[in-house]
């Protein structure tokens, strides 16, 4: 929900009075583990996209990184996504969920509209947006779940132990 409050609050003011909540560690959201239901349990497996060598070397960084900060672990899952790199202005890779995604079931809960949040808003005198340090990787996945979001990075299979970027 939104409050409206004045005042004269500079931003340089709220992060120096709240350092522990703009840092660029990935922390972890405290919630409940997401979970993935699938509507057909039947394994989906895919072979790894072929990679130019010069981009492999970038890949394998990507996933040192990952592997570093525990947002993915080695896997032996049945489950495997193929994963590209796209060029974006941190760099980055995506994994390909689309089969999986094909088979999950859809929370039916729907999204609010931009209207439906301005209402909510109305009245507010400060408006601010704030982003989770990239993204997805601070909501946990139940154990169950974590099969589901296996890739396969040229060698060997991961799994994520947080939401990944285009599943479900």
């Amino acid at each position: 929900m939104c409050e409206g409050r004045s005042s004269d609050v500079s931003t340089s003011s709220i992060f120096a009075e709240f350092p522990s909540y703009f840092s660029s560690a990935l922390g972890i959201a405290d919630c409940a583990p997401y979970e993935i239901e699938l509507s057909d349990p039947a394994t989906v497996r895919s072979s790894p996209y072929r990679c130019a060598p010069p981009k492999l070397i970038i890949f394998r960084k990507m996933v040192d990184k990952l592997l570093e900060q525990w947002v993915v672990r080695p896997s032996k899952s049945p489950y495997a996504s193929p994963v590209f790199l796209v060029p974006m202005s941190g760099g980055g890779f995506r994994s390909d969920y689309r089969k999986a995604n094909s088979n999950a079931v859809f929370d039916s809960y729907p999204m609010p509209t931009i209207m439906q949040a301005f209402v909510q808003c109305g009245g507010a005198a400060v408006f601010s947006v704030l982003g989770l340090n990239s993204n997805y990787y601070q909501i946990p996945l139940s154990h169950k779940s974590r099969q589901i979001t296996d890739f396969v990075p040229h060698s060997g299979s991961l799994n994520s132990i947080y939401c990944r970027w285009g599943l479900v």
